[in-house]
């Protein structure tokens, strides 16, 4: 039997999808890769602060203990990255004072202008940090991710009617 072919975006042309029905008579069916039927851990509540953390970093692990704790989405397997999470938030906060404290230029040992170091660390931890709150649903990108799978499809259809009568409602003709 001769492949088909579809086309795609611009002039390539690739082989048609095949059905689960048939990559399973032909033998390469592969079961999905989604998150439906997989193992799961029991969720946790998050403790204090590790007794090795300076105030700064347990300060930022309460900050985030309650708003993790709020989202109920911690297993035992994301301890490590939530305590990554409070140091990165305290050194963060340290870059920033330092910048506040140095400015953002500083004179070098030749006398000329050179870019505070407090500014590369500020921008290397910013990232790190800002992937881990996405990670953990704490940036609109990373919440609506996190909706998307823990969303059945009653409260898709109950959102969705909601969605329907505001926009009536918010549209009404004035009698």
């Amino acid at each position: 039997m001769p492949t088909k072919y579809y086309p795609r975006k611009g002039n390539s042309r690739g082989p048609m999808a095949q059905s689960d029905e048939e990559k399973k008579r032909k033998g390469t069916y592969q079961p999905s890769r989604s998150l439906a039927g997989t193992v799961q851990t029991d969720l946790i509540e998050i403790g204090e602060a590790p007794e090795d953390f300076t105030p700064n970093q347990k300060e930022h692990w309460n900050i985030h203990a309650v708003i993790l704790n709020e989202l109920k989405l911690v297993t035992a397997a994301d301890m490590p990255l939530i305590r990554e999470f409070a140091i990165l938030g305290a050194r963060l906060t340290e870059a920033a004072q330092g910048i506040s404290d140095h400015g953002l230029v500083y004179e070098n040992a030749n006398g000329n202008p050179a870019k505070s170091p407090y500014i590369e660390i500020y921008n290397t931890t910013f990232d790190r940090y800002s992937s881990i709150c996405s990670d953990f649903g704490m940036s609109p990108k990373g919440r609506q991710r996190i909706r998307a799978v823990t969303m059945t499809k009653e409260d898709e259809i109950k959102e969705r009617s909601e969605i329907s009568v505001a926009n009536l409602l918010k549209n009404k003709p004035q009698i």
